[in-house]
């Protein structure tokens, strides 16, 4: 699982007032979270065993079947997703988030990675 107090601490400083520490802590946030994404890419490229997968529940309701890496950029997309829609999240302890940034973070994994969630995944 991704180093969920490295994240949250990056978040509570981007709400800090200096601006320097706001913007690097912003900075820092982007590269964490293209990190974990990267780690689905691995992810990709090797066959995972059974015990490393796990199982999530989508929002329609439907499961599927996740590794490590998978699963962490799950949990943090749909809990960018709460905070920008002013809802609380579920992995990530936060309070609030503006939704400015929120929706910063998701359009920047989605533009680098769009491939990767164009692809349909199956695991048997």
């Amino acid at each position: 699982m991704c180093n969920v107090q490295a994240l949250l601490l990056c978040f509570k400083l981007h709400e800090y007032r200096t601006a320097v520490v706001s913007s690097t802590a912003a900075a820092t946030l982007r590269q964490l979270v293209m990190f974990v994404v990267d780690k689905v890419v691995e992810e990709d490229r090797r066959l995972l065993l059974a015990n490393e997968l796990e199982s999530v529940t989508l929002p329609d309701g439907n499961t599927q079947t996740l590794g490590p890496a998978a699963r962490d950029i799950f949990a943090i997309l749909e809990d960018l997703c709460l905070l920008g829609n002013g809802e609380r999240p579920q992995f990530l302890q936060l309070d609030h988030l503006h939704k400015t940034f929120a929706l910063e973070l998701i359009e920047s994994v989605l533009t680098n990675y769009h491939n990767l969630f164009r692809k349909v995944r199956t695991f048997s």
